[in-house]
């Protein structure tokens, strides 16, 4: 039974493996997008609880060393630093980037051709939430929305 299901699943019927390590990397970047803290060091601990919080998703899927999690799920965290040093306003531990000054940053992400205004530089200045479920009958929409913000927005011109 088990080469059947895995024939057809891809895996036990648990879970895939990279299925789970996606969801074990989408945790941490919430957890860092909620505590507003990219480091290496701050990571490592997210990590660490992360990988206890789902030891069973982990079992399920065939990944029984906590150091074959830990390596998976840390490659992920030179991506949310980039995120990060390009969305956020506000400052880290770890100096990503030379263009911090008093304390916050100046973000560069600059939505091209978005606004009739022009380009437009966007910064994330707040969470208010993560993981919120939402639905928006008219626009047949509805899902769970990842993180929602209160983000600036200024004309680059």
């Amino acid at each position: 039974r088990l080469s059947v299901l895995q024939s057809r699943l891809g895996s036990t019927g648990l879970s895939a493996k990279s299925a789970v390590i996606g969801t074990l990397r989408h945790d941490l970047f919430e957890r860092c997008l909620q505590e507003r803290d990219v480091s290496r060091r701050s990571a490592v601990l997210f990590i660490r609880q992360i990988i206890r919080d789902r030891a069973e998703t982990l079992l399920g899927c065939g990944i029984t060393k906590q150091s074959e999690a830990f390596a998976e799920v840390m490659k992920t965290v030179p991506q949310i630093q980039k995120f990060h040093a390009t969305y956020t306003s506000w400052s880290t531990n770890d100096k990503i980037d030379s263009s911090e000054s008093d304390g916050n940053r100046v973000p560069k992400a600059v939505l091209d051709g978005m606004y009739t205004s022009g380009n437009t530089l966007v910064s994330i200045e707040d969470v208010h939430s993560t993981e919120e479920w939402a639905m928006v009958p008219e626009l047949g929409l509805k899902g769970i929305v990842d993180a929602t913000v209160l983000a600036r927005t200024k004309p680059v011109n």
